[in-house]
């Protein structure tokens, strides 16, 4: 037995992240290779004007955001405290929501696509490429939406592989079937969009069959009594994950702006190159983003928050580390990565060489920021997480402002740097300030609750062992004696000793792995919350001929319990009423 250690929380962040990270990989890389095949196949200004389209697409990912970030956000609560009418509730009015905007922006894609081209693309000679491009983006759009959506709802219940799987599908389609429809059948940028489309309808199909195959806590309910609350919750609690996609809109079409009127397409074709830098620096801080999200909304709701410290510190290391890497590969290879580009000029290149190491240097506000906000969002700092992610819009602008005043035209990347610093500064100090009004005071500048006072806990991890097992035994007795006796103490110990026995003989763990047990007592019940990363198995709903003693002793006692398989863990929990067991134990004082 041991203190609560990070062995568990580790796990599950490694394969949350891997496969998070293999999914904004793939995207990101996606992104690249069409980039660079528009570049190579139809030039300089259709890579132009698919950088003019970006604000287009984060904005549909914005309109998706606020109709399922906060569903995510309420689904991964729920399923932490069991409540699967909330869950399902949740989702259904998301995929609702979804739908039926999706629909809307396809009916207006004529008028929206010509509108939204003229007034994005200050070159001229960019409209009507920009034009196609959007046009055939809004006609997709049911897919668009429905990708994004239910990849975040997906991801939060615990099949992060699902939405690897699905996101592979995806890229390899849009690069199938850009080949074919641009090179092949010469459709131009517009066969570059509909190949889009295409990857994300293929993406969808897997997450169906994810539904339909799969048995999940998740189920779509048609029950629209608390369609206008459900609605409600989901809106308010979208805004923070809205805000953080339109901060990357309104910033690439803040950048987009200020870059083509101080170098034209020259800055353009640089730009480009700068943010797919910073999009694939950044794919793991938003990994780690939704891993907070995903894991750390379960432990909040299980209360667990000594294991949401632990996954913050161990998942903000790792996103800022991807904020080095990249930086050091924009300052090492830059002239390498405008040529993969396809620039040919020697001014391109020398002003790629020039201003992408400068241009990357935002990514440590990307990496920390985004990620922060998570925890914001999930610790009911939902206001906060917004102010959090509209600081890098406010930032970028005021250095966008600064470095035109100030500089001259081929420094405008000086912006970078400048808005790097404010945001950060500005998230720090505004987390002093809200923690200064908070009683008892949480964790600096991360804001994650202290240990509820009024709850006594036992949180430990107990190493796979017979010996473990012993030590955590005499642990769980000790505690539970100071809060209920007799029959009520050992049928708990037995649940306990039970689940375990089970993990030491039966997950395929060695001595060096644990699991984690927390008992939580307050005045009405104890909850017992087992975890472990062994096999999945059930303890609850086992079958009958695989039932041995031990676990019909289990089902015997724990008459209110819940098993999940979330996050490659095991999750058994179970409750135990007090009440009458407390006036038992204070008659016996008397």
């Amino acid at each position: 037995m041991a203190n609560r250690n990070n062995y568990l929380v580790n796990s599950s962040l490694k394969k949350y992240l891997l496969a998070s990270i293999i999914t904004m990989a793939v995207m990101n890389l996606n992104g690249l290779i069409d980039g660079v095949l528009m570049g190579w196949i139809l030039g300089s200004d259709a890579l132009a004007a698919i950088q003019n389209s970006m604000p287009v697409i984060s904005g549909i990912a914005a309109i998706n955001q606020l109709l399922t970030g906060g569903a995510a956000v309420i689904i991964s609560k729920a399923l932490g405290r069991r409540d699967y009418g909330e869950s399902n509730r949740s989702m259904t009015i998301a995929f609702v929501c979804n739908l039926v905007a999706g629909v809307l922006i396809a009916l207006f894609s004529g008028l929206l696509s010509q509108s939204l081209a003229s007034l994005l693309s200050i070159d001229k000679s960019l409209v009507d490429y920009t034009r196609q491009y959007i046009f055939i983006l809004f006609i997709g759009s049911v897919f668009l939406m429905f990708q994004n959506g239910m990849s975040v709802i997906v991801d939060v219940s615990g099949g992060p592989k699902t939405v690897t799987a699905s996101m592979i599908t995806s890229v390899v389609a849009n690069l199938f079937f850009d080949i074919l429809l641009v090179k092949i059948f010469s459709l131009g940028i517009m066969g570059a969009a509909l190949a889009t489309v295409l990857g994300a309808f293929f993406s969808v199909i897997i997450f169906i069959l994810f539904f339909i195959r799969k048995k999940t806590e998740l189920k779509l309910k048609v029950d629209f009594s608390f369609f206008g609350k459900t609605l409600l919750q989901n809106i308010i609690r979208g805004i923070p994950p809205l805000v953080s996609t339109l901060a990357v809109t309104i910033m690439t079409l803040i950048c987009n702006l200020f870059v083509q009127s101080a170098l034209g397409k020259s800055g353009m074709f640089t730009i480009t190159i700068g943010f797919n830098m910073i999009s694939l620096g950044s794919m793991i801080g938003s990994g780690v983003g939704m891993a907070f999200l995903g894991i750390g909304g379960m432990l909040v709701g299980e209360k667990d928050y000594a294991g949401l410290r632990m996954l913050f510190k161990r998942g903000i290391i790792i996103s800022l580390s991807s904020a080095v890497v990249f930086n050091l590969l924009a300052w090492l290879i830059p002239d390498s990565l405008a040529m993969l580009f396809g620039a040919k000029d020697d001014s391109l290149i020398a002003m790629t060489h020039f201003a992408l190491p400068i241009i990357c240097i935002f990514l440590f506000a990307m990496t920390f920021i985004s990620p922060i906000a998570s925890i914001y969002q999930i610790t009911e700092h939902t206001a906060f997480a917004t102010i959090a992610s509209l600081s890098l819009i406010i930032a970028q602008a005021t250095g966008f402002v600064v470095a035109s005043a100030f500089f001259p035209a081929e420094w405008i990347w000086i912006a970078f740097p400048i808005s790097t610093v404010l945001s950060l500064g500005f998230v720090v100090l505004g987390s002093a300030v809200i923690r200064h009004k908070i009683n008892p005071k949480p964790s600096r500048i991360t804001l994650i609750p202290s240990e509820q006072t009024d709850v006594k806990r036992l949180d430990i991890s107990v190493e796979c062992s017979k010996k473990g097992i012993d030590e955590s035994s005499d642990a769980v007795a000790a505690f539970l004696s100071e809060n209920v006796s007799g029959e009520l103490l050992n049928n708990i110990r037995h649940c306990v000793d039970e689940l375990l026995l089970n993990y030491v003989d039966h997950s395929g763990r060695k001595a060096k792995h644990f699991t984690d047990l927390c008992i939580a007592a307050d005045k009405n019940e104890i909850c017992v919350i087992v975890k472990d990363d062994g096999v999945p198995f059930d303890p609850i709903h086992c079958e009958e001929g695989k039932t041995k003693a031990g676990l019909k002793i289990f089902q015997t006692y724990a008459q209110n319990a819940d098993y999940r398989y979330s996050f490659g863990q095991n999750i058994t929990s179970m409750k135990f009423p007090i009440s009458e067991d407390v006036e038992n134990k204070q008659e016996e004082k008397d």
